[in-house]
């Protein structure tokens, strides 16, 4: 099928799931859509979109598992990046092999539940602290805890905020995407120091975030969380996240000649 060019095609379909589809969403910005491209089912119900930023593009679907399978014959990428609903996961075979799964949920924020702790001791980051940002995901290397995405670009945004111990960048939260031209917040990034934990500091830099893209209209504000990860998602809830999708995070390579299994 020829890619779907019309945005506005691409919209109505993404805007009758908007928890599912924030980032993607989020990708008909005019800030993100030169990397975004469009496969589509003939009557538009089956959406997938292959996002090329970063060095293994990010493959997200919407629709029927069985209108979607037949799309992703059509991705040219010998490795990708998942984020797809468990039921639409077998359908990447015989072209795909998935390697690394990581179950999760995309929580929602209830704007009118929404909670925010005081936000003492939360100052925004600029472009200048992206050194800082970097040492402090580091520290989540060892534990395979560091963020996975982040680009010095979100810091453009404005809506990156820290916690600083005597100096030390010792917590951090920014947005994966936000386009309040689609209403869209995505919130990532979040990270504390290992030793710095209980503090409260995760719940306060998130709150920040979230606070911050309300004050500028947007209304859509989700975050992902994995499964196992239980007080991160105790933490998001305080503030009035709800989890609305289970979904998986991954990576899947180009099938060899013989392999037909899309999971392992």
């Amino acid at each position: 099928m020829p890619r779907l060019t019309d945005l506005a095609r691409v919209r109505a379909r993404l805007d009758r799931d908007p928890a599912w589809s924030a980032y993607a969403m989020g990708d008909l910005s005019p800030a993100f859509a030169r990397y975004a491209e469009w496969h589509h089912s003939p009557d538009d119900e089956a959406v997938v979109l292959v996002y090329r930023e970063f060095t293994e593009p990010i493959v997200f679907a919407i629709g029927p598992p069985e209108r979607i399978g037949p799309l992703f014959a059509e991705i040219e990428a010998d490795a990708i990046t998942l984020q797809l609903q468990p039921d639409v996961m077998p359908r990447l075979a015989p072209r795909f092999v998935v390697e690394v799964t990581h179950p999760m949920w995309r929580m929602q924020l209830d704007v009118a539940a929404f909670s925010p702790p005081a936000l003492t001791g939360v100052e925004p980051l600029t472009p200048a602290d992206v050194d800082a940002i970097r040492e402090l995901y580091a520290d989540g290397d060892a534990a395979g805890e560091a963020p996975d995405f982040f680009a010095p670009s979100m810091l453009d945004a404005g809506l990156f905020f820290g916690v600083r111990e005597a100096g030390t960048l010792v917590a951090a939260a920014g947005p994966h995407i936000v386009a309040p031209d689609m209403g869209i917040c995505a919130i990532g990034n979040v990270y504390t120091r290992r030793d710095r934990r209980g503090r409260g500091y995760g719940q306060r830099v998130t709150a920040a975030v979230a606070a911050g893209a309300m004050a500028r209209g947007v209304q859509t504000i989700v975050l992902n969380v994995r499964h196992r990860n239980a007080v991160a998602r105790r933490v998001y809830e305080r503030l009035g996240f709800v989890a609305r999708v289970d979904f998986c995070e991954g990576f899947a390579r180009r099938a060899l000649a013989g392999e037909a299994t899309a999971g392992r």
